[in-house]
């Protein structure tokens, strides 16, 4: 008798969405959540329409999206709003099959220095995932009308040795880390102007560079005074491959609140128009569109926000 090969499971492809399958990706997203919220009263939920106008309207449009792609399906869907898991679902059909491990791994990979996430304190079988996979209840609450239902807050704190380090570089500045900032920019800017850089680091009152660093810089955003009470952040950027995983939030997050820390009232940005994910991130980070100009070839939006609130 010859021995019984033993069958593997089909592998699981954990990708972006591609255009084309925004109506596939939108069903699947609906019939995993219906079937996740079965414990919801009728008057709790909103209507299939609401779900599916959300899904494409805010989250296709605003999140970090990937797939789960199984056996040639779309079986799983994650959402990213910087390192918040906002959303992690696998068809009924599909769970069971680790599915919904390889793309909480996944979002592990893509934030390193850890995660946060949202669910329903009834959501048994949600809590005991996450719990599994090293997630711990950090805050209960609520979650807003018309579900108002009993939620609560989970936490991973990250990968040991993979930490990601923010730090505020002040006056005055080393040389070599000068020069390490200014190639670093050059690579995500191109070839940038090394006198203009220099000089408005060290002649510039009040300048600071908030850094992220994996060792070497992954992320930057340097600025200076335009006023006693007022900030301008100029120049700032993170390393592609580091993109879309909230490291130009926490940079954002740690300039305004040593900002704050040094009596200032306001700051101010611009951005290119075509730069969408540049001006959503302000634009949920409290900022306000006050004017533009031009600058050369091309359009500059000025956004400010108020520090004081």
């Amino acid at each position: 008798m010859s021995p019984t090969k033993a069958t593997s499971k089909p592998p699981v492809a954990i990708r972006r969405m591609a255009p084309h399958e925004l109506e596939q990706v939108t069903e699947a997203w609906y019939r995993s959540l219906v079937g996740s919220l079965a414990f919801l009263r009728p008057e709790q939920l909103r209507s299939e329409e609401e779900y599916k106008g959300f899904f494409r309207g805010v989250v296709v449009t605003t999140r970090d999206l990937w797939v789960a792609e199984w056996n040639g399906q779309i079986v799983g869907v994650l959402a990213l709003e910087d390192n918040e898991l906002d959303r992690l679902y696998v068809v009924p059909e599909a769970q069971r099959q680790q599915i919904g491990a390889a793309l909480l791994e996944h979002a592990k990979a893509l934030h390193p220095e850890g995660l946060t996430l949202v669910t329903h304190q009834r959501n048994a079988g949600a809590r005991r995932f996450y719990e599994r996979h090293g997630f711990a209840a950090l805050k209960f609450g609520t979650s807003p009308p018309p579900e108002s239902e009993p939620d609560v807050v989970y936490g991973w704190s990250g990968t040991p040795g993979r930490r990601m380090d923010c730090q505020t570089v002040v006056p005055p500045y080393e040389p070599s880390f000068i020069e390490e900032l200014y190639l670093f920019a050059s690579d995500l800017f191109g070839q940038l102007d090394r006198e203009e850089v220099v000089w408005r680091l060290t002649h510039m009152p009040n300048s600071s560079v908030h850094v992220a660093r994996e060792g070497q810089i992954v992320g930057f955003k340097m600025g200076y005074a335009v006023g006693r009470q007022r900030y301008h952040s100029w120049l700032g950027g993170v390393r592609s491959d580091r993109r879309r995983q909230g490291i130009a939030s926490r940079l954002m997050d740690g300039q305004h609140e040593w900002l704050r820390a040094q009596g200032y009232t306001s700051v101010e940005t611009s951005a290119v128009p075509a730069n969408a994910a540049m001006l959503m991130l302000n634009l949920r980070a409290g900022f306000r569109v006050i004017g533009s100009y031009s600058r050369g070839d091309y359009l500059r939006v000025t956004l400010a926000k108020d520090l004081s609130r």
